[in-house]
C-alpha cells in the first residue's frame, strides 16, 4: 500500500504518514519519542567540544556553553548541553553553611578595618600557613 493511499484512508497528511513509517523503521515505535527517550541529535565531535569546554572552564554554566556552541554553528540545544554535562560530570553541593558567632563576626570586621588600608607591598610580606 502506498503512502498516498494510507493518507487517504486515515485522513492524515502524507508527511505524518511518512514520519510514522520512518519512526517504525528506526525505532520500532509508532508514536513520537520525546524528552530523554529520544536519541541524541548531536555528533561525537560536538560532545567532545562540550566536554572540553566544561573541563577548561570549570565554572562555566551549561547556558554559557550552549551559547558558545550555538555561536560556533552547532545545532545543540540548551537542554542537550545540560543533559550531556549532568550525565558526565559530578556536581557537589555544600552540606551546610558555616555558622559564625556574633563575637567572631565582630572580630572579623575589626580585623578588616585595621588591615584594609595596607598596600600590596605589606600584603606581600604576609606568610600564609596553608
Amino acid at each position: 500500500m502506498s503512502i498516498e493511499a494510507i493518507s487517504e484512508f486515515t485522513t492524515r497528511s502524507i508527511s505524518t504518514i511518512y514520519r510514522t513509517i520512518q519512526n517504525w523503521k528506526s525505532f520500532g515505535l509508532i508514536e513520537e519519542k520525546s524528552g530523554r527517550g529520544r536519541t541524541p541529535s548531536y555528533s561525537k565531535r560536538e560532545k567532545q567540544k562540550v566536554m572540553k569546554k566544561q573541563l577548561t572552564g570549570r565554572y562555566k554554566t551549561s547556558v554559557i556553553i550552549a551559547q558558545e556552541m550555538k555561536a560556533e554553528g552547532s545545532h545543540m540545544t540548551y537542554g542537550q548541553t545540560k543533559c550531556l554535562i549532568q550525565d558526565n560530570f559530578i556536581t557537589f553541593e555544600a552540606k551546610r553553611s558555616l555558622v559564625i558567632s556574633p563575637q567572631n563576626k565582630q572580630k572579623r570586621l575589626d580585623w578588616i578595618e585595621t588591615h584594609s588600608l595596607w598596600r600590596k607591598s605589606k600584603w606581600a610580606s604576609v606568610w600564609y600557613p596553608f
